[in-house]
């Protein structure tokens, strides 16, 4: 079963999973917005489109938030979407999958907990900063590029000279 983030701009990528899974003989339900709960559109023998509501005014980026607090109110969004309607939990439930693919949204690793399945989480992006800290949990001294909070940890203009190379953050992923 492949969840993934329900935003329009990450769509494309958790269906294209489906798809070319689809393609190699394994029976794929992709969960979609597209659908009423528990309507099923079969696309191929392999890949089925499972519906899990039609929310046209939900899953968008609102850019007059900050990232925070969208990634806050799409992942709720996402969980009421999952939970609403009980029917689709108890049909998701009898399916038996074997596996689930998700996105790093919190509601995906709720549902295949529920669902009592394994899964895998995924992202098309490299993980940014915020991903890696507030979703992950990772220290954000080993993201690529410099955060505003390990920078804070230096005087002014006293930051190392190479603090936004690679050479300079090495070390931390080695560790990590």
């Amino acid at each position: 079963m492949v969840a993934g983030d329900q935003t329009s701009h990450d769509r494309p990528f958790f269906e294209s999973i489906a798809l070319k899974l689809s393609q190699q003989n394994h029976t794929v339900y992709v969960l979609t917005r597209e659908l009423d709960p528990v309507f099923k559109g079969k696309q191929s023998d392999h890949f089925i489109k499972y519906g899990i509501g039609k929310h046209s005014e939900k899953f968008i980026f609102d850019p007059s938030q900050s990232e925070l607090d969208n990634y806050r109110r799409l992942d709720l969004e996402t969980v009421v979407a999952y939970w609403e309607f009980q029917p689709l939990l108890m049909d998701l439930n009898n399916q038996n999958f074997d596996l689930g693919i998700g996105g790093l949204n919190l509601a995906d690793s709720v549902l295949f907990r529920h669902l009592e399945i394994s899964y895998l989480k995924m992202s098309e992006q490299d993980l940014e900063a915020t991903s890696m800290q507030v979703k992950l949990g990772m220290p954000i001294v080993t993201s690529t590029y410099p955060s505003s909070q390990v920078l804070s940890m230096f005087e002014i203009n006293k930051a190392p000279q190479n603090f936004a190379s690679i050479d300079y953050r090495w070390p931390f992923f080695q560790q990590y």
